[in-house]
């Protein structure tokens, strides 16, 4: 069960890019490719089980975007968890995160991308899955990809 954009080549380029994209996070060595591949593997991992059978292979741009918003939180808390931005402040986009409460800011945005992402694809999933995106977040508040 996978989504488009998984296999290995051009598809993680251009789905890295999105994510870089998504969140800003342009720089290769401070958030290196690895981190953001497997954050978007482990985005596809959430959504395959609740995936509807029509949507397998489908290359529909709502799902995409779906997608890269699931892997931006995945990327988030990894960060917030310490994996190379424990000392610095963050710009992601407009928003500024301070040193101080840098962490908490981080898991804050995560969880806003993880709603938008949810809530973009709601459509894709079958309902009882999607019913279910309280408990992934309650199950992701200690995640960590290192």
């Amino acid at each position: 069960m996978s989504i488009i954009l998984t296999s290995q080549g051009a598809g993680f380029y251009d789905a890295e890019n999105a994510v870089r994209e998504l969140t800003q996070l342009k720089d290769t060595e401070a958030v290196p490719s690895s981190l953001i591949i497997q954050a978007l593997q482990l985005a596809e991992n959430e959504i395959a089980p609740c995936l509807k059978e029509e949507f397998l292979n489908s290359d529909d741009q709502a799902l995409l975007e779906g997608k890269y918003m699931l892997a931006a939180n995945f990327l988030l808390r990894s960060l917030a968890s310490g994996s190379g931005y424990n000392q610095q402040a963050l710009k992601l986009g407009s928003v500024q995160t301070g040193e101080t409460n840098k962490t908490q800011e981080l898991i804050e945005l995560a969880k806003v991308w993880e709603q938008q992402a949810w809530e973009r694809l709601a459509r894709f999933c079958q309902a009882k899955s999607v019913e279910t995106n309280e408990l992934v977040s309650i199950k992701n508040e200690s995640f960590s990809l290192s």
